[in-house]
């Protein structure tokens, strides 16, 4: 039987994953730790099962916020202009990316779920992450023009965010900028990378409910945490495009470093 406060954590949590997915500050870190530090006692809110249920409700989100920039992309490819080129690079990579990251997330979908999952790996990933976005937001120059091959590096860097802690929009967002895209635009790109894998991701796990003895109460509170993760990505999504080139990455970076030092320090006193 669910009491109200398990209630009340389901939906705080989503609301945690619908701002923490598109945040460039790992919303499966925030997933692992905060029930964790806070000691939630329910087994199902820190379960894999949970997590992945949250992440299908942000990736309705993205396919939302992002649906007319998918349109637009697959329009580019099909219609001369100038660029069409660089549409029909971006679409190539998006797809490629989605095949080689899904594969290698259902041929690692038992380590994600065990040996991955620990305080101790979120947050030295959430300090070495934040590191690394602010380094690469401050030091790489801006390129007037990213070929195709750059394109599928930063897809397949979401490989690396199978660890707890890494961020797939903040790897997206680093390499991106690595790579000499602009803020807005490694954004925007890091969102419509994240929409096939997500909503991909979240369709092959949730086969998976029909057969792990959920309980309707416990499957009722995974969709509302999940309906609740939607819409604060949706939110969070719009916000982050509008303001991410005059806001910088810095501030998530250092977020990150302090978060990952707080479970780092929480890990070794207990």
């Amino acid at each position: 039987m669910l009491t109200t406060l398990d209630w009340v954590h389901g939906i705080l949590l989503g609301i945690v994953q619908g701002i923490t997915e598109f945040v460039p500050i790992s919303s499966s870190g925030h997933l692992i730790l905060i029930p964790w530090i806070a000691k939630i006692e329910l087994d199902l809110l820190s379960s894999l099962t949970f997590t992945v249920a949250l992440h299908f409700g942000t990736g309705i989100a993205v396919l939302g916020s992002m649906g007319s920039s998918y349109i637009h992309l697959i329009q580019n490819t099909l219609v001369k202009n100038p660029s069409r080129q660089h549409s029909q690079n971006k679409l190539v990579a998006i797809i490629v990316s989605t095949a080689m990251v899904g594969a290698l997330g259902i041929l690692a979908e038992d380590a994600a779920e065990s040996l991955l999952r620990d305080p101790l790996i979120v947050s030295l990933s959430l300090i070495s992450g934040g590191i690394l976005l602010y380094l690469a937001d401050k030091l790489c120059p801006i390129r007037h023009s990213v070929g195709l091959i750059s394109m599928v590096v930063i897809g397949i860097s979401q490989s690396i965010a199978l660890i707890p802690g890494v961020s797939r929009s903040g790897i997206t967002m680093t390499v991106s900028r690595i790579c000499g895209l602009d803020r807005t635009e490694a954004t925007t790109f890091s969102f419509q990378l994240m929409g096939p894998i997500i909503i991909g991701a979240a369709v092959w796990r949730g086969i998976g409910l029909v057969d792990n003895g959920l309980s309707l109460e416990s499957i009722a509170l995974i969709f509302v945490s999940a309906s609740a993760a939607g819409l604060a990505g949706a939110v969070s999504a719009r916000w982050l495009i509008k303001h991410v080139q005059s806001l910088g990455f810095g501030i998530f970076a250092i977020y990150r470093i302090a978060v990952g030092i707080l479970g780092l320090s929480v890990y070794l006193l207990t």
